[in-house]
This record gives structure tokens, C-alpha cells and sequence, in this order.
């Protein structure tokens, strides 16, 4: 199963993917005078939350698409690293 199969890629991608979206678990939150921010993702934060503390209506929350991307590449090298590393173990025993 090298690099170039279909299925070490679906490997990879999918793994990633997994690991990415399971991030969310990871939450940290920051209180301020006006209000609570809670970031949720790991190791770079994409989905974010602000309640203020005086006016409900300033509440809101949203998604980064750009961090969420950001956040699949780095676990894609991750995963790809460890299919890697399990290659070579398997190969030199």
C-alpha cells in the first residue's frame, strides 16, 4: 500500500477529517466584563461563540472556514506522518 493508492489517501484525508471535526470537544473560554467568548477546535480554534452578559440579542456564533481548513491540513500531516512512520516500521521488520 504505498502513496500513490486510492485507499492510503482515503487513509489520510478521512482520518484527518475525523480527528478535525472531534476537535470541537477541545473548548476554552475567556470571560470578560461584557460578556463569555468560547472557542472551540484544536490546536487552532475555527468555531466561536460570544454571549453578552447584559443584551441577549448581542449574542452570536459562527464557524472559520479557513481555520477548519487550516485545522484539516495540520491533522492530515499528522495522520499522513503516522501512515508513514507505520510503513516503515512494517517494511524494516
Amino acid at each position: 500500500m504505498g502513496l500513490r493508492s486510492r485507499v492510503t489517501w482515503l487513509v489520510i484525508l478521512g482520518g484527518s477529517l475525523v480527528l478535525s471535526v472531534t476537535s470541537l470537544v477541545y473548548r476554552s473560554e475567556r470571560l470578560s466584563g461584557t460578556g463569555t467568548h468560547v472557542s472551540r477546535g484544536l490546536p487552532r480554534s475555527y468555531y466561536f461563540a460570544w454571549a453578552d452578559n447584559f443584551q441577549s440579542e448581542h449574542a452570536h456564533a459562527g464557524m472559520n472556514w479557513s481555520y477548519f481548513a487550516l485545522n484539516w491540513l495540520m491533522w492530515a500531516l499528522v495522520v499522513g506522518a503516522l501512515v508513514a512512520l507505520a510503513r516503515l516500521v512494517r517494511h524494516s521488520a
